[in-house]
């Protein structure tokens, strides 16, 4: 139940948080912690609060800080976690997985050269 209610209360909070505040979690790799492992979502409820987190975080960042996305191993997280749960069997959950996916798909097209030049550093 706290779990839930902690993603719940997390969503809501990178929903409605200042864009640069936003921005500076994301610059600061604070959100990192949320995509990276595996998160304990053994309810329907939590993983579609944890989906919503990511739904939220994935629509509202800028092509600029794409590159904060990205681990040193060249790896995205977040969207990593959007594509495993894009064929969920619960179709809402499933939705906003993929609505999360092509978000971010569409501004790593955007900003591929800013991506290609931090992935060869």
């Amino acid at each position: 139940m706290i779990r839930t209610q902690a993603w719940q209360s997390l969503s809501v909070i990178l929903l409605n948080v200042k864009e640069d505040a936003l921005q500076r979690l994301i610059r600061g790799r604070e959100l990192d912690l949320l995509w990276s492992g595996e998160p304990d979502l053994r309810t329907e409820e939590s993983r579609m609060n944890f989906i919503s987190c990511l739904k939220s975080v994935s629509m509202r960042i800028e092509v600029g800080t794409l590159p904060w996305l990205m681990t040193e191993d060249r790896d995205i997280p977040i969207l990593r976690m959007a594509m495993v749960h894009t064929a969920h069997e619960e179709p809402l959950l499933r939705t906003q997985a993929r609505n999360a996916m092509l978000t971010l798909f569409s501004k790593i097209k955007i900003g591929e050269g800013q991506l290609l030049r931090t992935a060869l550093e």
